[in-house]
């Protein structure tokens, strides 16, 4: 049951707030629907995960080089 709540409370951070367009009273074109605006968060997260996903090579040598920068420094002094 917390599961599923976590998992509903993410999906909607990163996809965002739904907000209908907007139409002038007494307008002849009435623009149906809308688009989600997602937390500046989410924008980030997504282009991470983009960047990650795109050159995964580079994603992977950045994530070992800090790894291996780490173990040296705190094994090695």
């Amino acid at each position: 049951m917390k599961l599923k709540v976590i998992i509903e409370s993410i999906r909607n951070w990163y996809l965002g707030e739904w907000r209908a367009y907007e139409n002038e009273p007494g307008d002849i074109v009435i623009m149906p629907g809308g688009r989600r605006y997602p937390h500046w968060t989410a924008t980030l997260a997504r282009v991470i995960i983009e960047f990650l996903t795109k050159h995964a090579k580079w994603g992977g040598a950045i994530v070992l080089s800090a790894l291996l920068t780490y173990l040296l420094k705190r094994f090695l002094g």
